[in-house]
């Protein structure tokens, strides 16, 4: 948890693109599990200091970290954030993504990547979006 505090403080004083880039990196080697939280009840869902606890970092879980670390840095004063569950267009995939300033970057699509939502083209629908008062991020 001190690791991560330090890590967050690291991001206050680099430009946004730069936070975002080494923050998708971290989480994107974070160690995965197959399943670990339940995609279709958020309500479930641990707060970040809990996820960290468990150590144990599905699809959903590594994008909710990816947000709760930019949102909990000084850059989360500044921009916003949603949780976007998605669907490929084959609807073989089911994708659980950040979207910050409204799909100018979205996380958590390809492994270590920073895309926008005009990459995602017609290959993704959107099934629900989560904002910060869904998520509760005022808690934290």
């Amino acid at each position: 948890m001190k690791e991560w505090k330090e890590f967050r403080h690291q991001l206050d004083g680099l430009p946004f693109e730069e936070a975002i880039a080494k923050t998708v990196h971290l989480w994107s080697y974070a160690p995965f599990v197959n399943h670990y939280l339940d995609r279709v009840e958020p309500e479930t869902w641990p707060g970040p200091w809990d996820l960290l606890n468990e150590n144990k970092y599905d699809d959903t879980a590594k994008a909710l970290m990816m947000l709760y670390t930019l949102f909990l840095s000084d850059h989360g004063k500044i921009h916003d954030f949603a949780f976007v569950k998605a669907q490929a267009s084959s609807q073989l995939e089911n994708y659980n993504l950040v979207y910050i300033d409204q799909g100018k970057y979205v996380l958590n699509y390809s492994f270590d990547e920073v895309i926008s939502k005009e990459q995602l083209g017609n290959e993704v629908s959107t099934v629900s979006f989560m904002f910060n008062a869904d998520l509760q991020l005022s808690k934290y």
